[in-house]
């Protein structure tokens, strides 16, 4: 029992100062904060988004190597890959509206 009130209070214990409640830095008050906030949250779309496509482009010719002749199973990973190819082109329009946005307001 002792062992394991050690071990909570010398591993555990120190994480309680990392609790504190952090204020934000800034307030979003100007259109150029508006458009990095956006840019930001593009970015972080379009990484996740060509992360999955490429995820799902490895299952996708997966599934076409184990289909063994079989057309129904060479069909589902033709769709497969199809929608891969699809999350590949949402991703590259999140970033290329973000880009226009830029332009137009005049904050690139």
């Amino acid at each position: 029992m002792k062992k394991h009130l050690y071990t909570f209070v010398v591993f555990f214990l120190p994480l309680l100062a990392f609790a504190q409640e952090r204020q934000p830095k800034t307030s979003i008050t100007t259109p150029e904060k508006v458009i990095a906030l956006i840019d930001k949250a593009g970015g972080w779309f379009y990484s996740v988004l060509l992360a999955l496509a490429v995820i799902y482009i490895i299952y996708a010719g997966f599934k076409f190597l184990t289909a063994g002749g079989d057309e129904k199973k060479v069909e589902e990973a033709r769709q497969q890959l199809i929608y891969a190819i699809i999350a590949l082109a949402v991703a590259m329009l999140a970033t290329g509206i973000v880009k226009v946005m830029k332009q137009f307001l005049g904050v690139a």
